[in-house]
């Protein structure tokens, strides 16, 4: 996951993120809703590792420096909420798809939990790219 992010980590400090974000969010958001129309093994390695894997991989790096670059007072702290998202949603979303597919069946809760996903990372995201992309 992390070897993408040098490369967008350099495009980040030649000034070119708006291209490699766009792009990997767009891919992020479309495999994340393939995931409840796969059938088999291979569909899932494709849709959540490679795809998902490659569109966090291009969005980790710089979504990381520009927490940093942004706080000059309690840095560490800001890059502490920024990195303990991950490990919530690691928690939370698996939990609430175990207690719905039982309920509803299996695309159902799944694509409730990725569109409140990435409701969530979109609100943050525009709001810490928002100088970068205007």
């Amino acid at each position: 996951m992390y070897l993408p992010a040098l490369v967008t980590g350099r495009l980040f400090d030649l000034g070119y993120l708006k291209i490699p974000i766009f792009a990997a969010s767009c891919l992020m958001v479309v495999c994340t809703f393939l995931i409840a129309e796969c059938k088999q093994y291979w569909q899932f390695f494709l849709a959540q590792g490679l795809g998902i894997g490659l569109a966090g991989g291009i969005m980790v790096g710089p979504a990381l420096v520009v927490v940093s670059q942004w706080f000059s007072k309690k840095r560490g702290l800001a890059l502490a909420f920024c990195v303990n998202g991950a490990s919530w949603g690691s928690v939370v979303f698996p939990c609430a798809a175990e207690s719905l597919i039982p309920l509803i069946g299996f695309v159902r809760p799944i694509v409730d939990l990725l569109i409140s996903a990435h409701t969530i990372s979109g609100l943050n995201g525009q709001y810490v790219y928002s100088d970068l992309f205007y």
